[in-house]
């Protein structure tokens, strides 16, 4: 309930939404992991766990076998600096989301709703937290329209319930 006062257009209630989708849809969320690490398939992947809005990555994992992490930039439209690299940051944070694949995965999100920088999704605070961001590692674009569009195409192939009654507009 933390956003209920929030305007509908906030990038935190679209965060929450999403959030949502994923947990009720497992299709939806299959089409969401195409696209942030394509090469796990959440039927391998363990229950996720969400979180919105935490400073800190809280996982359980060995020090000596950390856990791969990805960072997603979330937005409307390309227009950023590509050659970002993710990095360990010692700065203060408040990630939008963090999907966590118990032992397996973590996806922290940089959602935004207007054209931005992708400074925060290049450079996370992951002090004290067994992760491992791979050599050269970039954060993950999404672009908002391209993750709609899959959405949609769920929705009018009916693969969920209610088609006909739910298409989502850009």
């Amino acid at each position: 309930e933390p956003f209920e006062n929030l305007p509908p257009g906030h990038e935190n209630q679209l965060t929450r939404a999403l959030l949502l989708v994923l947990r009720l849809s497992p299709i939806a969320h299959g089409a969401w992991l195409a696209r942030v690490a394509a090469e796990r398939r959440l039927i391998d992947l363990p229950e996720p766990e969400y979180v919105t809005q935490q400073r800190e990555i809280k996982i359980e994992a060995d020090p000596d076998e950390p856990v791969p992490l990805v960072s997603v930039f979330l937005t409307p439209a390309a227009g950023f600096d590509d050659s970002a690299v993710v990095q360990a940051a010692t700065r203060g944070q408040v990630l939008d989301a963090i999907i966590t694949y118990p032992g397996e995965l973590v996806v922290v999100v940089e959602n935004k709703i207007a054209a931005a920088e992708n400074w925060q999704a290049a450079n996370i605070n992951i002090t004290g937290v067994a992760v491992d961001i791979g050599a050269g590692q970039k954060p993950t674009t999404v672009l908002w329209p391209d993750l709609l569009a899959d959405f949609n195409a769920i929705l009018e192939r009916q693969l969920v319930g209610g088609a006909e009654r739910a298409v989502v507009s850009d």
